[in-house]
């Protein structure tokens, strides 16, 4: 029996050849194979290096995690697990699987807001709110020391809660790049310095901004607060702020609630307040440093149910038509005049 051998032979090639593409001859250095094949090489390149959104959202996730000391929180169910993001505790998707929400109220979060929680451009919903524990002699044991800057990459960020926190410092003028911002409450926090004029950027989606409690807040009422059409509650109560009110005030054309109590506000009030057609509440009650008769245009404010200027000092006019206008509120507290 004959054995047969089968052998191959290759073709010798050049040593000016390129690499092979595997289908026909090989390239040639400076043919126009060799130049798509380095083309396709680079595209592979560049596409590897390009991050995952998912990714970089789990990533900042985890970030927030790490930063305000996750392992003590009061719940952090699947955080940090290979699990769907909207299993993690407190955070929700959209119908792309990218985070719309992140709701940690009262959660136990303690130590910083990290800077990575700026990235997930998808973010509509942020509530880091009451985080701030106290012991029994109401020292607090632990809380948010911070914000940053980035936050204000949150371009589809519609409602922003920091109430309730240890926050402090000035306010990132960053966030006047919030465009689509319509709530943003930093009710009893420690942000301290002038309110920033930069709210008034805000003016064509915020409709709701309340301040109140913020007592290291100080000096006047940015007049570029009535750049704000679309605002339906301005609560300023229990601040540091002074100086007269703004007469840009009375541009608030939505305006239904204006509570600026407790408050060093000084002067007169603006007849320019007259023009809030839709007002239903207005608070002065306990600024002290407000001074003289209400002006007779409020009378025009038909839809106002309480109005309150106790312990100022204001007083109502006793004319007739704005006594007739005072018996058909809900509620009034305050002094006539004498």
């Amino acid at each position: 029996m004959r054995d047969w051998v089968f052998r191959t032979t290759r073709k010798p090639t050049s040593p000016h050849s390129g690499p092979s593409t595997g289908i026909g001859p090989p390239c040639r250095p400076g043919s126009i194979c060799g130049g798509l094949l380095a083309l396709v090489v680079v595209a592979t390149a560049c596409q590897s290096q390009e991050p995952d959104p998912l990714s970089q959202q789990r990533s900042a996730l985890e970030a927030l995690y790490d930063a305000t000391s996750g392992g003590d929180w009061n719940s952090s169910a699947n955080w940090l697990s290979d699990r769907p993001l909207d299993d993690w505790y407190g955070v929700s998707t959209n119908a792309n699987g990218y985070v719309d929400s992140i709701n940690l109220n009262g959660n136990g979060l303690s130590g910083r807001i990290p800077a990575e929680l700026g990235e997930p451009d998808s973010l509509e919903h942020l509530d880091l709110g009451g985080n701030v524990v106290y012991d029994a002699d109401w020292n607090t044991v632990n809380d948010l020391s911070s914000i940053p800057a980035e936050l204000g990459n949150l371009g589809s960020l519609e409602h922003l809660d920091l109430t309730y926190t240890d926050l402090s410092g000035s306010l990132p003028d960053e966030l006047g790049n919030l465009g689509s911002l319509e709530w943003l409450s930093l009710r009893r926090t420690g942000f301290s310095g002038a309110i920033p004029a930069w709210l008034g950027n805000l003016g064509s989606s915020l409709e709701h901004l309340d301040l109140s409690g913020v007592k290291s807040f100080a000096g006047p009422i940015p007049a570029e607060l009535g750049n704000l059409g679309n605002l339906r509650n301005l609560d300023l109560s229990i601040t540091g702020i002074s100086a007269p009110i703004p007469a840009e005030l009375g541009n608030l054309a939505n305006l239904e609630r204006l509570s600026l109590e407790g408050t060093d506000v000084s002067g007169p009030i603006p007849a320019e307040l007259g023009n809030l057609a839709n007002l239903e509440w207005l608070g002065f009650a306990h600024s002290r440093a407000l001074v003289g008769p209400l002006p007779t245009e409020l009378v025009q404010i038909q839809n106002l149910r309480v109005l309150e200027f106790d312990r100022t000092g204001l007083c109502a006019p006793t004319d007739q038509s704005f006594q007739d206008w005072l018996a058909g509120l809900a509620r009034w507290r305050g002094d006539l005049c004498d």
